[in-house]
Protein backbone atom coordinates (compact mmCIF):
# COMPACT_ATOMS: atom_id res chain seq x y z
CA UNK A 1 0.00 0.00 0.00
CA UNK A 2 1.18 3.58 -0.85
CA UNK A 3 0.10 6.34 1.16
CA UNK A 4 0.83 10.04 0.65
CA UNK A 5 -0.02 12.82 3.67
CA UNK A 6 -0.88 16.43 3.04
CA UNK A 7 1.02 18.57 5.09
CA UNK A 8 1.25 22.22 5.04
CA UNK A 9 2.61 23.47 8.30
CA UNK A 10 3.67 27.21 9.17
CA UNK A 11 4.22 29.15 12.82
CA UNK A 12 0.40 30.36 12.59
CA UNK A 13 -1.15 26.91 12.50
CA UNK A 14 1.59 25.22 14.12
CA UNK A 15 3.09 21.48 13.84
CA UNK A 16 0.91 19.58 15.46
CA UNK A 17 -0.69 18.04 12.21
CA UNK A 18 3.18 17.55 11.10
CA UNK A 19 3.52 15.41 14.46
CA UNK A 20 0.05 13.34 13.76
CA UNK A 21 1.17 12.82 10.17
CA UNK A 22 4.58 11.04 11.26
CA UNK A 23 3.06 9.49 14.46
CA UNK A 24 0.32 7.27 11.74
CA UNK A 25 2.91 6.98 8.93
CA UNK A 26 5.37 5.37 11.53
CA UNK A 27 2.19 2.90 12.32
CA UNK A 28 1.81 2.09 8.78
CA UNK A 29 5.01 1.92 7.48
CA UNK A 30 5.32 -0.76 10.65
CA UNK A 31 2.49 -2.48 9.05
CA UNK A 32 4.32 -2.49 5.40
CA UNK A 33 3.17 0.74 3.76
CA UNK A 34 4.99 2.96 1.10
CA UNK A 35 4.80 6.45 3.32
CA UNK A 36 5.47 9.76 1.90
CA UNK A 37 4.65 13.81 2.49
CA UNK A 38 3.38 16.39 0.48
CA UNK A 39 3.52 19.73 1.28
CA UNK A 40 3.91 24.04 0.76
CA UNK A 41 6.53 25.58 2.30
CA UNK A 42 5.27 28.52 4.55
CA UNK A 43 7.15 30.36 6.76
CA UNK A 44 8.29 27.34 8.62
CA UNK A 45 10.18 24.27 6.72
CA UNK A 46 9.29 21.13 7.88
CA UNK A 47 11.29 18.92 5.47
CA UNK A 48 14.23 18.32 8.12
CA UNK A 49 11.47 16.87 10.31
CA UNK A 50 10.23 14.46 8.27
CA UNK A 51 13.30 13.68 6.44
CA UNK A 52 15.36 12.62 10.17
CA UNK A 53 11.64 10.51 10.41
CA UNK A 54 12.30 8.34 7.26
CA UNK A 55 10.39 9.67 4.53
CA UNK A 56 10.20 11.57 1.36
CA UNK A 57 8.56 14.47 1.01
CA UNK A 58 7.60 16.17 -1.85
CA UNK A 59 7.13 20.13 -2.18
CA UNK A 60 4.71 21.65 -3.75
CA UNK A 61 5.13 24.88 -5.99
CA UNK A 62 3.77 28.29 -3.98
CA UNK A 63 0.34 29.02 -5.61
CA UNK A 64 -0.43 31.81 -7.71
CA UNK A 65 -1.01 35.32 -5.83
CA UNK A 66 -3.31 37.89 -7.37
Amino acid sequence: MNVAFRLDASKAIGTGHLIRCLSLAHALRAAGAQCGVVGRRRDFDPTPRIAAAGFPASVLPAPDQP
